[in-house]
């Protein structure tokens, strides 16, 4: 299995979380204490659009609130990434 690999199933399984966010539940409390539902589920999706950046599919994208349903961007696909060298 390649990192490709991992980085598609890692980005599969933070789609399902995001996605299973109901509209009332952005705002709850989460294990880590600072940070609620959207704070996290920011951290997971920006995370992984700026590993896509890094791998080189461009510059990375502005912090922003993804889980906005109208901002929410659409999964990395595999022909969205660069080419293995």
């Amino acid at each position: 299995m390649s990192s490709f690999d991992d980085f598609d199933r890692a980005t599969a399984t933070v789609t399902k979380i995001i996605e299973a966010v109901e509209p009332g539940q952005p705002g709850l409390p989460t294990a880590c204490a600072e940070w609620d539902v959207r704070a996290v589920g920011n951290h997971l999706v920006q995370g992984n659009l700026k590993t896509v950046a890094w791998a080189g599919s461009g510059p990375p994208p502005e912090e922003g609130d993804r889980l906005a349903r109208t901002s929410v961007p659409s999964s990395p696909t595999p022909s969205s990434r660069p080419a293995p060298p």
